[in-house]
């Protein structure tokens, strides 16, 4: 008997909620009915400029097309040496000559004053 009695409920729930949400979006869609016209142009507009930067970029030629340079071993050799140059400084800059510490030395001075 307990069992039909949740059932019952359970159901009667189920299309309060159903009422409520279907209420809900009628009138939410009688308030934004006016603006609908105005945000599917904003849409399309989006799209269309979305549509135009992808189509620019994506037809423009690779770097080399346009200087005439052909890229050689020589090349590659030197930009991995270079890339690994900055990797090392950049964490000998950050981290081993302590400019962190120095920056939060500063900062917690002029907070504190």
């Amino acid at each position: 008997m307990n069992n039909i009695r949740q059932k019952i409920r359970k159901a009667v729930q189920r299309k309060l909620l159903k009422k409520a949400v279907s209420f809900l979006v009628k009138k939410l869609l009688l308030l934004l009915a006016p603006l609908i016209p105005v945000l599917l142009i904003l849409l399309l507009a989006i799209i269309f400029a979305v549509t135009l930067f992808a189509a620019f970029y994506g037809s423009m030629p690779q770097e080399q097309t346009l200087t005439g340079v052909k890229v050689n071993d020589q090349d590659q050799k030197i930009y991995t040496k270079a890339e690994k140059l900055v990797q090392e400084k950049n964490v000998e800059q950050t981290w081993l000559n302590g400019t962190h510490l120095a920056f939060w030395r500063t900062t917690t001075v002029q907070m504190s004053s």
